[in-house]
């Protein structure tokens, strides 16, 4: 039986845990500051899937709850809904849309909806992100789903096919490429010019090559168009040589400034799709997406357990 001391204890014990763990987070990447991404995107001319998402930029007016249950449902395509094909259960089953639409610039962007594990609550896949819509469609919310019993991050199921098919988008063009010989596996790296850890990894480029591990370096201006590493990036991505460019910044090198922003653009947006949101940021093969500064030696580790 635990004792009132023993529970105490525990909890102190998760504190300290949850606090190293934050510092060892903080030392390891470079965030980016608050809203950044939204403003990013914004810039970009980037359509978001709701309004004032992430931020303070638009109120959400109050939507009166319509009476028929079916009237709202006509509007939703079958093809969100792949768990069901029998037009009677797609529309007994499907939650109130009316809350969620009213949000959204573009409909469209629903791109599925399926049944969670929890009785009640639904997974929503909106613009390459997941979300969880209650039954009744009031509330909505953002995070992770966890199994305890098998210890899964259930939406990193969908998360990871989305950033997958992200990937796919980066050509050669977007990226600073370094290949061994003969690989075995593929890595992208988002960077910015100014993050300690990415000149590390990128200074060990060859060490993951030795792993046979190909490296690809994607430009990830957190501070977004206007920042002076944007500009920076900008310059590297534009030399005729750019993997000495970028070691030229990385020494504390400025270059001057070009504009060709269009290279940055592409994968900077792709990243932000992906949920970058600091830097250096891992994306595996598979999908999975790692923040911070990994050795040459833990990722091929990860990349053979994956």
């Amino acid at each position: 039986m635990k004792t009132s001391s023993n529970i105490t204890a525990n909890i102190l014990l998760s504190i300290l845990s949850l606090s190293f763990s934050a510092q060892a987070f903080a030392q390891n990447h470079t965030l980016s500051p608050p809203n950044q991404r939204v403003e990013n995107l914004l810039n970009y001319g980037v359509d978001l899937p709701f309004l004032g998402r992430n931020s303070n930029l638009t109120p959400v007016p109050a939507v009166p709850k319509q009476e028929k249950q079916n009237d709202r449902q006509t509007e939703v395509p079958a093809h969100i809904w792949p768990e069901f094909t029998n037009q009677a259960e797609f529309h007994t089953l499907l939650p109130d849309l009316t809350h969620l639409q009213a949000l959204m610039h573009n409909p469209e962007e629903l791109e599925e909806i399926s049944l969670s594990p929890i009785a009640g609550l639904y997974k929503v896949v909106i613009a390459n992100d997941v979300y969880y819509l209650s039954r009744d469609g009031r509330y909505l919310f953002e995070g992770n789903l966890l199994d305890l019993s098998s210890r899964e991050n259930l939406s990193d199921h969908r998360r990871n096919q989305m950033r997958r098919q992200l990937l796919s988008e980066l050509n050669e063009i977007d990226v600073i490429a370094f290949a061994p010989k003969k690989a075995q596996h593929q890595v992208t790296v988002f960077i910015d010019v100014d993050c300690p850890y990415c000149r590390v990894i990128y200074d060990k480029a060859d060490q993951y090559n030795e792993l046979d591990i190909e490296m690809h370096f994607a430009p990830f201006p957190r501070n977004g168009p206007n920042s002076t590493a944007y500009a920076q990036l900008s310059a590297v991505w534009c030399a005729s040589d750019r993997k000495q460019a970028m070691q030229q910044v990385n020494q504390g090198l400025a270059l001057s400034a070009v504009n060709c922003q269009e290279y940055i653009k592409k994968p900077h947006v792709v990243g932000m799709k992906m949920g970058v949101n600091a830097t250096p940021t891992f994306v595996l093969e598979n999908g999975s997406l790692i923040r911070g500064y990994v050795a040459p030696q833990n990722l091929a580790r990860l990349l053979e357990n994956q």
